[in-house]
């Protein structure tokens, strides 16, 4: 029990301290904070349909909707079934992490779409970071972060250091041989 009473937050457990066994604290625990806040609902909705990649990488992008997603299912939990219900939640997300992609990623999304019947999140999630990987679509502030930390090469001419072609400066770093960003 002491490790029950350990884990918990110094006001918590002052609460719960005379109680006689863990299935009690528990019990007590549960009833407490197992209260669905239905406010928070609609609140979470809204962010899952508002969330677009922007600058995001993918990764990133799906990291804060599987989130919010993980949390609202947290309040509106599916029994354990397997009826078509969930699977349509499932194509659900798989649907909307597609809609909320960044436009190059419209042809991966177009081919992922016309699968039957749709893959699971997992699938796609890899699919798509696969296309971001093969044709570079990284957002381009990321990507002049990106290319600003590549080493510059340079020779020696007489005194000083030359960059060894003339490539443009990069407009973040002031550095050659940079991408520009063309935004």
């Amino acid at each position: 029990m002491s490790w029950l009473l350990n884990s918990l937050s110094p006001p918590i457990a002052q609460s719960v301290i005379f109680f006689e066994s863990a299935t009690a604290i528990w019990n007590d625990i549960r009833d407490r904070f197992s209260h669905s806040d239905l406010l928070r609902i609609p609140e979470l909705q809204e962010t899952i349909y508002g969330l677009k990649q922007g600058s995001l990488y993918v990764s990133e992008y799906y990291t804060s909707l599987k989130s919010h997603w993980e949390e609202l299912d947290n309040y509106r939990p599916f029994p354990k079934c397997k009826c078509f219900a969930k699977t349509y939640h499932q194509h659900d997300f798989v649907i909307r992490f597609l809609k909320g992609l960044a436009d190059g990623f419209s042809v991966v999304r177009s081919q992922i779409l016309l699968m039957d019947p749709l893959p699971p999140i997992s699938r796609v999630f890899s699919m798509v970071v696969q296309q971001e990987r093969q044709h570079s679509l990284l957002p381009c502030r990321r990507r002049i972060k990106y290319f600003c930390q590549l080493e510059v090469h340079v020779f020696w001419k007489g005194m000083q250091w030359w960059p060894s072609r003339r490539f443009p400066k990069c407009s973040h770093a002031q550095y050659f041989q940079h991408e520009v960003c063309a935004t």
